[in-house]
């Protein structure tokens, strides 16, 4: 009678052990990066005045509130289904070199349930309420002096925004966790 094959392959199995576990190590690790370090996860802690020190610029959350003004490139006011509505962030920046700091931010809104909102969302292209990130304002802007970001925001109307979120990915894994006061 001729060997069953787990017998005849046992010190071929054997010698497989250390290589599968090798393999699953260097997964783990690639597994841990983007799942812990590419995300953001470690809120800055919030300092003096609602100011969050983030990335060699200071910002603060100046208001979070629904929108009712936004304009289309026609100049009419924006109507989007009843079911979702328009919210705008309205952030204070400073620090000598902040909009080189925060030049390739990330704007979200976190809502009360957890969801995250991305900034200047699709619905809003055509309108006056589309952001550029974390840049300063186009015209009027000196280097180095402090400005104001705003950045709108389509929710559903049963999320309710409880702070808004700038996230570099230089920074990663914290990120400016920004809550109306």
């Amino acid at each position: 009678m001729r060997p069953r094959w787990f017998r005849r392959n046992r010190w071929g199995l054997v010698a497989l052990l250390p290589l599968i576990a090798g393999l699953l190590s260097f997964q783990v690790k690639d597994v841990y990066t983007r799942l812990w370090t590419e995300k953001p996860r470690e809120p800055v802690p919030v300092g003096e005045g609602g100011w969050v020190a983030y990335s060699d610029a200071r910002v603060r959350l100046i208001s979070l509130a629904p929108a009712t003004d936004v304009k289309g490139r026609s100049g009419d006011t924006v109507i989007l289904p009843s079911s979702v509505i328009i919210w705008r962030a309205r952030i204070a920046v400073e620090g000598a070199d902040a909009e080189d700091a925060l030049g390739g931010c990330d704007v979200t809104v976190e809502a009360g349930d957890g969801r995250i909102f991305s900034g200047s969302p699709t619905e809003l292209d055509d309108t006056d309420a589309v952001s550029y990130g974390c840049l300063p304002p186009s015209t009027g802007y000196t280097k180095g002096s402090p400005y104001e970001l705003a950045t709108s925001f389509v929710l559903p109307r049963d999320a309710t925004p409880v702070a808004v979120r700038i996230v570099l990915a230089t920074q990663l894994p914290r990120y400016a966790r920004l809550s109306p006061r």
